[in-house]
């Protein structure tokens, strides 16, 4: 299956109804953190969503860093409802987990019914440790119990 780009893709997104799309499938586009957020907005009732994911420090709106834990909590309307389950997958197998980390951790902040991730291509052990770092760390003290869960729960396909 051959990629396409991800500003066609979310074009497609913005221009078309998804209100009740349950799983979605996307895993040969590339999405940044910000994009995928964007389209988990305008799927409501996804339950599960596959998707490639770019290796790029999670922003929103050019809030970024810290800044971005506090922007999540404070923004309901990214909120789903539904989101149970993620796939994320990189292009090329990579050591570097970091970026997707932190994503992760975001998306547990954002998505409270978030249980499961499964990653391909990403050092999950790596992402287990960094989850579990930012699980003691201050800026997510109010989310360690469920980032603590979904570190458990981190699946390598």
């Amino acid at each position: 299956m051959s990629s396409i780009e991800s500003s066609f893709f979310m074009s497609m997104i913005d221009a078309h109804a998804f209100s009740t799309v349950q799983l979605l499938s996307i895993e040969h586009t590339r999405l940044d953190f910000s994009d995928i957020v964007h389209l988990l907005q305008k799927t409501p009732c996804l339950c599960d969503l596959r998707v490639g994911m770019e290796d790029s420090p999670p922003s929103i709106n050019n809030v970024h860093d810290e800044d971005i834990v506090d922007y999540i909590k404070t923004s309901q309307q990214s909120l789903s409802k539904h989101l149970s389950s993620l796939t994320i997958s990189c292009e090329d197998e990579t050591e570097e987990t970091y970026n997707y980390s932190l994503a992760v951790a975001l998306f547990v902040i954002g998505y409270p019914k978030l249980s499961t991730v499964f990653m391909w291509n990403i050092d999950t052990y790596e992402v287990m440790d960094n989850l579990h770092d930012f699980a003691e760390s201050a800026v997510f003290e109010d989310f360690a119990d469920r980032i603590n869960n979904v570190a458990r729960n981190i699946v390598q396909l």
